[in-house]
């Protein structure tokens, strides 16, 4: 299978879900399965999808290529062929998306090499970096910037971005490493770039800064430089067509009730007499009830095969005038005995082990269709992430702390412990006709998440 899943913490009440994966040939199918406490009361009718959706948040992406220092310092290097050709060609456009694209891949791999330094040979591994940093930030500032003002402004915002991404990794750095003369020398690295951002007129962070707003110019500059990878796109409802069929469907059906009985009743009583009233108001009351019922009961029958919403992928790297893929995802509450074998046999042990028995089965399926296989040139995989806000499937968790006594010494001491709930989110991935299951465990309370562990199901690999 050809899709890495990664699911991490966001912060105490978000859940982070990364799903790494190529172009495919059929659609990619990622579906979520929450199996939450009975204590929760995590339904239809507590959390319906308006809610859902409001606290997702989706960001589709191309993943960026994993490069080494060494390879970037060097001119035969494919991004940086490729940004002295846009140089040449004078495209303001494909300029500052090559530009961009080598500021975040340098980043990247910036990040990756001076967090490893540990170990026997860490000491000229960093000198080694930081040498073909050197290298990199003068072949930028040498070769890179255009003559054009709207280029020589976008540099501007890239060579501020690295700049600063390259001081504070020397100086984290510094703070992690204890050799005197890796120390020397990264700081000797820092001042040499303080001095080159003095000169530029780029603000400084020293003790004298206002911290907030450096955090954000830095996060302004980072979402510039990375704005090139992601996939533009606005969520449409879908359905909308089929629902108003559905709809007017419906209306006929009541309407025809209603001329029958209208039709029966006058050749019986009459017109203008009393029975012939009372048949009229009940013939207007069953179909008002039986327009209402057939439109409730076809739409919900009929939206377990529609998806909710639908997105159309563009890209900045990639010149086309079709989108390159689409998205769609839907979000329902399902019956524990319309899940898979896999899912099923999984319930069925989890409601003979838990205490407090899973209950809801909320379903959240994502579906990315690509219309091409094309990638632009150095890149090879998509990066979805998905972040889910929990705190609203929280709000039903006791705000009552359980009491704890022990003993240290000659002491007794007591302890306010929050109360936990588990919650089992199972990930079922369909990629090019191979299905496979993940399953992660979440220790939830009234505070948030506490922890998640990576599980074990049964049967993770079906043909």
């Amino acid at each position: 299978m050809s899709v890495t899943l990664e699911v991490r913490t966001h912060d105490k009440f978000r859940l982070q879900l990364a799903a790494f994966s190529r172009p495919e040939k059929k659609p990619l199918n990622i579906d979520l399965f929450w199996f939450s406490p009975k204590s929760l009361d995590i339904s239809k009718s507590s959390y319906p999808k308006p809610l859902f959706y409001r606290y997702l948040k989706n960001n589709l992406r191309y993943r960026i290529p994993d490069q080494t220092l060494e390879q970037l310092a060097s001119r035969s290097n494919p991004c940086v062929q490729r940004l002295l050709e846009e140089i040449e060609n004078e495209d303001e456009r494909a300029y500052l998306n090559a530009l961009k694209l080598f500021s975040v891949i340098f980043v990247k791999a910036l990040h990756k090499e001076f967090a490893a330094g540990q170990g026997e040979h860490a000491t000229e591994q960093l000198l080694a970096s930081s040498e073909h940093v050197k290298a990199i930030l003068v072949l930028l500032r040498t070769h890179a910037p255009m003559p054009v003002k709207t280029g020589k402004l976008g540099f501007r915002l890239v060579n501020d971005y690295c700049s600063s991404q390259v001081i504070q990794s020397y100086l984290s750095c510094i703070t992690k490493f204890s050799n005197k003369e890796v120390k020397q020398h990264l700081l000797k690295r820092v001042a040499e770039e303080r001095d080159y951002r003095q000169r530029l007129g780029l603000s400084a962070l020293d003790a004298q800064s206002d911290f907030v707003k450096k955090v954000q110019k830095i996060k302004l500059a980072r979402r510039y430089c990375e704005s090139v990878l992601f996939l533009q796109g606005k969520r449409k409802a879908l359905g909308v067509i089929t629902q108003q069929i559905i709809f007017s469907l419906a209306a006929a059906l009541s309407m025809l009730f209603a001329m029958l009985v209208a039709f029966w009743s006058q050749q019986k009583y009459g017109n203008f007499t009393l029975s012939f009233m009372a048949a009229m108001v009940l013939g207007y009351i069953v179909k008002d009830r039986l327009k209402e019922l057939s439109r409730d009961v076809t739409y919900l029958r009929l939206g377990r095969y529609m998806f909710d919403y639908g997105i159309q992928l563009r890209s900045d790297l990639l010149h086309r005038k079709r989108p390159l893929g689409k998205i769609k995802e839907v979000v329902q509450f399902i019956q524990p005995k319309k899940l898979d074998k896999v899912l099923s046999r999984f319930h069925q042990k989890q409601q003979q082990s838990a205490k407090d028995q899973y209950e809801s089965v909320l379903m959240y399926r994502r579906q990315f269709k690509t219309e091409t296989r094309e990638m632009p040139e150095g890149i090879k995989e998509y990066a979805d992430f998905t972040v889910f806000n929990l705190r609203k499937m929280l709000r039903n968790a006791s705000y009552q702390d359980d009491t704890l006594y022990y003993q240290k010494g000659a002491k007794v001491i007591a302890r306010k412990v929050h109360r936990t709930y588990p919650v089992e989110l199972v990930v079922r991935i369909n990629s090019d006709g191979a299905v496979g299951y993940q399953r992660f465990q979440l220790t939830v309370t009234r505070k948030g998440i506490c922890n998640i562990r990576e599980g074990f199901i049964s049967a993770q690999k079906t043909a």
